[in-house]
């Protein structure tokens, strides 16, 4: 695929200068070349408290503004300055959501390279008159229009590294990037990175450095053209949202009203949305897993979306959470604590490729005046004929066509045949329900040839009895590597089987109207679904088809209302009817996760379901904003009702308020819940000072017929002020108590938890190139279990960071206390290039990412938590004198101790025989140091020492020590 890409490349050379001629002409039929004074521009940012567009000023009416597929409301969700290109988020729901952006650019000026007449070719006006012909307008090219100007820039990196005294190895690695114009208005952009070593890029940051990709784009003011690697994205619609990371190609066409795209592609994983609960105090790590609940996954970079209780939270040490893309766990950082009525939702795409899956898509659009019709179609396919991961005899397609749409607990064979003697089972007899099997990892040479099986197992646990399903059990061999014996028929809890997976396919087309003219908007959506969850059964495809029906009226008044003299603002009316059958099925998990939030059961059910919104709003700018909606549900015996409210006023000059609230009551047959959700603040100026109070709180009951009320609430108060000290420095203050509460058949409700939190932040600001901030914060949680109480200060951090005008620093110390979920990764070889690790040529026993390797990684749960206390320190400088070399030196220590720790406070002061003493179950020590030099012919030579220290005693044998010492230097030359 890869190379299809790089030949396509040539021919997209060809296709951007026929592009060219065209946009040329179709430009010079107007007189003007090129010449284009409003400009279509999209953006995908996260939200921020206040977001600088990159290109302004723009059209105020052309700005459309989406948070995960919902459209904000200007004036109620933000603030635009259109000659600024500011905008400022007034809903703290939405911040840290991925947002479209859409806007039409301003063009105030003309670029220099365009012109009605060149210059010196104006007439000349004289006392004899003019000249005949001499107003005639003169189109002669400027230079260099219409020729190609590309510009290659990019890197290439060979590197050497000595590590533990076990060899050398080399790296190698190639970064192009190529942009530029091919001939007038198109612009080409193709991006090249590819590296010798199987690696990912650390889940540990919001931003990724994807390896080995390949993207192409081609764009002309009206066409566009993407190749390669790309993201695939539809939005603007309730029922066909859309988001993939897919392998493919992808064109369309657009002016200014219209709209025509479409792509193809293989889907560069699969697609899982997986939903966890939460336990209190257990950070992570949180294992992601296959559709067949396999745990030994490859998640692709940058492909996971995560929710905590219906609301997106974003990736990085300093944010909310981190990923182990290679092992597909999630932590959460102490930003995030996890509590038991914690609902955690994650989206990911990941690389066990079952089957090819393809996709296929179409969208347009047509617009005249106040009326467009939007309609777009999505399909994802897998392909029968052709399973990659697994292995489809005669036997397993008979169980999957007799399955119907409920595949699950289906099971094929585990066992494959490998070559004589590179397996390390061999068959002894029929025993059992799946045969007898021996294991020898290294078995002797007169009977290596029988040894020609390779096996994956499966654990079935238990019946009801508590009767054993399987015929093996588990063992370890001295190394820690896993192998199962037989042990009998129905003895074991193992056995050599797979969950089998059906091909399944998925079709939604999607119809929109809107009609605005004047005040009035009306908008129709109707959508329909074709779901197959098993391409080899006909049976149960009764009820593949399903289709939903959305209808919007609304209101917006241009006039302020007025009671008497006192002004009230302008009106807006919304009402909204939606139905759905039960048998629609979407593509969008953002919705559906917005549905379970907003009415606390899944979108998807038995019943059809009917829905109602009406919305009643007053808006005047900033200082006041009030809304009423209310919400009626029905499917089936299931009813649902909801009231929300949202003001916002300046009661006096300096004072703002805000408030939200909503009450939700479900009923269905005798049982009755009820959640309310309210939350404010005050903010006052003294002077220079500011001052705000806030209060979060949140409940929910549940009252079955025939047991005592059961709940859960949540109770946030804040307090933050903040004031600048003289012109260069400001200073900020936060602090909140959380208080949780339980109610399990009691009368009253009882304390489970109540967390501090203290926050100070400096921000400095010379004006002269002096920059710095810095940020502390401390939380601690005082926990109630019964008649006993305990204290923990789970998060400490300190961040320094100064900049001036040729020196950059930073300083971090992070420290955390808290629970984990104890799991143990074990490494089991399988078929060649079917695995996604292979062993480290240096370090032995260490196993490294590759998509191609032929091994996986069993990650098994150790069923207890344990107490885990951490603490690193990172420090970087850079110097950038203008005369001489570059030189930057980053610094990255981290120590970490798993339960019991003796002295947490010794560990917090970086005492590194803490976490390797005898009382600790596992610990490690990690020390990095770089050291990076850039020369004046654009190279980077970077020293890097690396060294690592682990002890674990949680393996079955001996407790595991293990020591990496490791040394590399690298040298990265960058061509322009």
């Amino acid at each position: 695929m890869k190379c299809l890409w790089a030949a396509l490349l040539l021919v997209l050379l060809l296709v951007g200068s026929g592009l060219a001629q065209s946009e040329s002409s179709a430009a010079d039929s107007l007189g003007i070349p090129g010449l284009d004074l409003l400009l279509d521009r999209e953006w995908l940012v996260q939200a921020s408290p206040e977001i600088q567009l990159p290109e302004f000023p723009l059209d105020p009416a052309s700005l459309v503004v989406r948070a995960e597929g919902r459209r904000l409301e200007p004036g109620v969700d933000y603030l635009l300055e259109a000659h600024s290109g500011r905008i400022q988020l007034l809903s703290s729901g939405d911040l840290g959501k991925t947002l479209l952006i859409n806007w039409r650019v301003i063009r105030l000026s003309l670029p220099a390279t365009e012109s009605l007449h060149p210059e010196g070719s104006l007439p000349w006006v004289g006392p004899e008159g003019v000249e005949e012909d001499s107003l005639a307008p003169a189109l002669d090219p400027l230079d260099g229009d219409g020729e190609n100007t590309l510009r290659y820039s990019g890197s290439f990196l060979r590197a050497i590294r000595v590590g533990g005294g076990s060899g050398v190895g080399m790296e190698s690695g190639l970064r192009l990037q190529v942009e530029g114009q091919l001939g007038r208005n198109v612009d080409v952009e193709a991006f090249l990175s590819d590296r010798s070593t199987p690696l990912l890029p650390e889940g540990r940051s919001e931003s990724l450095e994807e390896i080995d990709r390949i993207h192409v784009s081609v764009r002309s003011p009206h066409w566009h053209t993407l190749m390669g690697d790309f993201d695939l994205s539809l939005a603007d619609r309730h029922y066909l949202e859309y988001q993939r990371t897919v392998d493919g190609l992808e064109g369309g066409w657009r002016d200014r009203d219209n709209l025509l795209r479409a792509w193809g592609a293989l889907a560069r994983g699969r697609t899982r949305r997986l939903e966890l609960a939460g336990q209190d105090g257990v950070q992570g790590p949180w294992q992601l897993l296959s559709d067949q609940g396999r745990d030994d996954i490859l998640v692709l970079a940058g492909s996971e979306r995560v929710w905590l209780d219906g609301l997106p939270v974003s990736r990085g040490e300093d944010r909310d959470y981190t990923i182990d893309y290679s092992l597909g766990q999630l932590h959460f950082t102490a930003r995030r604590p996890i509590t038991a009525d914690t609902r955690i939702t994650v989206e990911y795409q990941y690389s066990e490729r079952v089957y090819n899956r393809r996709l296929l898509g179409l969208e347009g659009q047509a617009s005249q005046g106040n009326f467009s019709v939007t309609v777009a179609a999505a399909s994802e396919r897998d392909d029968p004929d052709n399973p990659l991961d697994q292995f489809l005899g005669d036997e397993d397609r008979l169980l999957l066509a007799q399955a119907g749409d409920s595949p699950e607990g289906r099971l094929g064979s585990g066992a494959r045949l490998t070559d004589p003697g590179d397996g390390s089972y061999r068959r002894l007899s029929d025993e059992g329900q799946w045969g007898r099997y021996e294991f020898n990892e290294d078995p002797p040479d007169s009977l290596a040839a029988e040894y020609i099986w390779e096996l994956r197992f499966t654990e079935l646990g238990r019946d009801s009895q508590g009767q054993f399903l399987g015929d093996y059990e588990r063992r370890f061999t001295t190394a820690g590597r896993p192998w199962w014996s037989f042990v009998g028929e129905r003895a074991g809890a193992w056995a050599p089987v797979v969950p089998l997976a059906a091909p399944q396919q998925l079709d939604v087309v999607d119809l929109v109207t809107r009609w605005q003219p004047g005040i009035f908007r009306l908008e129709l959506e109707s959508a329909v679904s074709r779901q197959d969850q098993n391409l080899f059964s006909g049976e149960d495809d009764q009820d593949n088809l399903g289709g939903a029906l959305r209808l919007g009226l609304g209101l917006q008044g241009r006039r302020a209302l007025a009671l008497g003299r006192v002004p009230l603002g302008r009106p807006r009316l919304n009402a909204t009817f939606a139905g759905e059958r039960a048998e629609f099925r979407s593509f969008s998990p953002s919705d559906e996760i917005e549905f379970e939030r907003t009415w606390g059961l899944s979108r998807q059910g038995a019943e059809d379901l009917l829905r109602l919104d009406l919305e009643a709003a007053i808006e005047q700018g900033d200082s006041l904003a009030q809304r009423a909606r209310v919400s009626l549900l029905d499917r089936g015996d299931l009813t649902s009702r909801m009231l929300s409210l949202r003001n916002r006023f300046s009661p006096l000059r300096h004072t703002r308020v805000d408030h939200e609230g909503s009450w939700r009551r479900l009923r269905e047959g005798l049982r009755r819940s009820d959640w309310q959700r309210v939350s404010g603040g005050v903010e006052q100026d003294l002077g220079p000072n500011t001052l705000r109070a806030g209060l979060d709180s949140e409940t929910s009951r549940e009252l079955p017929a025939a047991a005592s009320a059961s709940g859960l609430r949540h109770t946030e108060w804040q307090l933050a002020g903040w004031r600048p000290l003289g012109d260069w420095l400001t200073l900020r203050l936060d602090g909140s108590r959380r208080l949780r509460q339980t109610l399990e058949g009691t009368p009253g409700w009882q304390d489970l938890s109540t967390t501090d939190t203290g926050r100070l932040r400096m921000r400095l600001n010379t004006g002269n190139g002096l920059d710095g901030e810095t940020d502390w914060s401390h939380r601690e949680t005082r926990w109630v279990r019964g008649d006993s109480a305990s204290t923990v200060s789970d998060l400490a951090l300190l961040d320094l960071r100064l900049s001036a005008r040729d020196v950059e620093g930073s300083l971090l110390y992070r420290a955390e206390n808290s629970l984990v979920q104890d799991r143990i990764t074990q490494y089991v070889q399988v078929d060649s290039l079917q695995g996604d690790y292979s062993p480290d040529p240096f370090e032995p026993g260490i196993f490294v990412p590759d998509p191609d390797g032929s091994w996986v990684a069993l990650s098994y749960d150790t069923g207890t938590r344990r107490r885990v206390a951490a603490v690193s320190l990172e420090g970087s400088l850079r110097l950038t004198p203008p005369a001489l070399p570059g030189v930057a030196s980053d610094t990255h220590l981290e120590l970490e101790g798993r339960g019991p720790v003796s002295s947490p406070a010794r560990l917090y002061t970086l005492q590194p025989g803490t976490v390797l003493g005898d009382s600790i179950l596992s610990g490690a020590i990690r020390v990095r140091q770089d050291l990076e030099l850039e020369d004046r012919a654009d190279r980077t030579w970077r020293l890097r020492w690396n060294e690592e220290q682990e002890l674990d005693r949680r393996q079955l044998q001996n407790p595991l020590r293990r020591t990496l010492r490791e040394w590399g230097l690298r040298c990265r030359t960058r061509t322009a």
